[in-house]
């Protein structure tokens, strides 16, 4: 049964969770659920000034107001068990197994800190204070790690377990739960930084990246995975915090990122990342995506299409990602490098404009393709990959008419050549490859070459005009001369019976 469902105009968009009945996701005045196996929304809410909205298991808690309400998330529906109410508004709360998170607003920049445990029947939701904190400071976000709770402010971060701060700036862009380690946490800043701190709150060590973290953590073999906002993904060996190796991707400024075990999704824009011990995959998606939640087989893009929510689920055991690729062309051949996953010998499928390439890649699961723009419309043109089933990758290039045109390289064009002799010529583009199909002008008559060469033979003496003409290419110009060799002759014999006869009319006089 789907519940009041009707669209808000607002579209910043949050992420609940995943229950056993589905996907969680929530606007301002609107709560989702979605099916993660075929992305239709089962059922909604109408919440006026939600704040946040957080799942624990399928109990879902909703702070709207002065207020934090409970539901049960079970059947393709929500049913509403228990409501709190405050005497001020709720700032934000996350549910973490059963603990309940909350900030409340206050005077002069103050906040309440509440810490509940709870239990949930199928008919209500019990809540047990475990403790209350006031502090002179106004905190925008709660972050968990397994065994600490974090309050966090844009001057500084706060361990509610062990009672530590640290000076630190957190990232306003995404908010990063921090690592635990086996000698405290590592926490990433909005400077750019990760910073180790101890579990007493002292400063171990820290690592400069190239910008502030839209994902951190752990991959396979205990090694710390963290992606920039400028799409460079780093690994990171523990317990020495030492990078071990780094990889560019092509996306930048995530909008949302989640992991589960050793495998994350980044979203930005119309497309997800899947990301493990490097870029694996990513998939191309016909909406903004605003938040991604892992599935047991892949994971769910949550978003609008047109203003209606949209949860898509997505296969992530097979996928490609196009790493390089020119963002304009004109004539000239061009090259496409990319990856498949899984990383091993396999086929690719890339699609362009010319048609459909079937592509090898190596071990590694490295392809490269080369495409001739020569064919493909002026304009804004798709390239995508797959691999067998999967969702496509897929880039977009410019085509422009005022990029150089590609030049010929002309292999066994003489300068001269004697009169009935004949001269083999090979026609290759700037790449070396063979050019097919051009137009051969000699001396102005113009004929159509089908293949890639062509012969020369002339039997009139002097100079020949030859032009080689073909759409996307320069022009070919060369002059081909024919001497005059009869006439040569005749003056060389012309010259020798000259010698001869001074030679013996010396011979008499002498």
């Amino acid at each position: 049964m789907l519940l009041s469902l009707s669209i808000s105009l607002s579209f910043s968009l949050g992420v609940a969770g995943l229950a056993s009945s589905g996907a969680v996701f929530y606007t301002s005045s609107q709560v989702f659920l979605a099916s993660p196996n075929t992305g239709t929304i089962i059922a909604s809410l109408g919440i006026p000034n939600i704040t946040a909205a957080t799942l624990s298991d399928d109990t879902l808690f909703v702070a709207s107001g002065n207020s934090i309400s409970s539901y049960k998330v079970e059947s393709g529906s929500f049913k509403e068990l228990t409501s709190i109410e405050f005497n001020s508004s709720v700032d934000y709360a996350r549910a973490y197994k059963d603990n309940l998170y909350v900030i409340m607003s206050g005077d002069e920049g103050k906040s309440t800190f509440l810490h509940y445990k709870f239990l949930t029947t199928f008919t209500q939701t019990k809540f047990s204070l475990v403790s209350s904190n006031v502090f002179n400071e106004s905190f925008n976000g709660i972050y968990l790690s397994p065994n600490y709770a974090f309050l966090s402010s844009l001057n500084i971060t706060y361990s509610y377990k062990s009672s530590f701060y640290t000076g630190i700036v957190k990232n306003t862009v995404l908010i990063l739960d921090p690592l635990e380690t086996s000698k405290g946490f590592i926490i990433a800043t909005n400077g750019g930084e990760l910073k180790h701190i101890s579990y007493d709150g002292d400063f171990l060590s820290s690592i400069r990246l190239d910008s502030p973290a839209d994902l951190l953590f752990y991959g396979k073999d205990n090694v710390v995975v963290v992606l920039s906002s400028r799409g460079t993904l780093y690994k990171i060996s523990m317990p020495s915090f030492t990078i071990t190796s780094t990889e560019r991707g092509r996306d930048m400024g995530a909008l949302s990122s989640s992991y589960e075990g050793s495998r994350a999704y980044v979203a930005y824009d119309n497309a997800v990342v899947y990301v493990g011990d490097s870029l694996r995959a990513r998939y191309k998606l016909p909406y903004a995506v605003s938040g991604v939640l892992p599935t047991s087989t892949g994971f769910v893009a949550l978003g609008f299409n047109k203003a209606f929510p949209k949860a898509t689920p997505v296969k992530s055991n097979a996928g490609c990602y196009i790493t390089s690729y020119p963002t304009a062309v004109g004539y000239r051949k061009f090259t496409i490098t990319g990856k498949r996953w899984p990383p091993l010998n396999g086929l690719v499928t890339l699609k362009s404009p010319s048609g459909t390439l079937s592509i090898e890649a190596n071990k590694e699961g490295l392809f490269n393709a080369t495409l001739d723009p020569k064919g493909f419309d002026f304009g804004t043109l798709t390239i995508s990959c797959y691999v067998s089933s999967s969702r496509e990758d897929s880039i977009t290039i410019e085509r422009r008419e005022d990029m150089p045109k590609d030049v010929f390289s002309i292999d066994g064009m003489p300068e001269k050549l004697k009169k009935g002799e004949r001269a083999s010529v090979d026609v290759k583009d700037s790449s070396g490859e063979p050019v097919e199909g051009f137009s051969l002008y000699i001396d102005g008559k113009r004929s159509y070459i089908e293949g890639s060469s062509f012969t020369l033979s002339f039997n009139d003496e002097g100079s020949h005009n030859i032009r080689l003409v073909k759409d996307g290419f320069d022009d070919y110009n060369a002059v081909v001369t024919v001497p005059s060799f009869p006439i040569v002759l005749v003056a060389i014999a012309a010259i020798l019976i000259l010698a001869v006869a001074i030679y013996f009319i010396m011979s008499r006089l002498s």
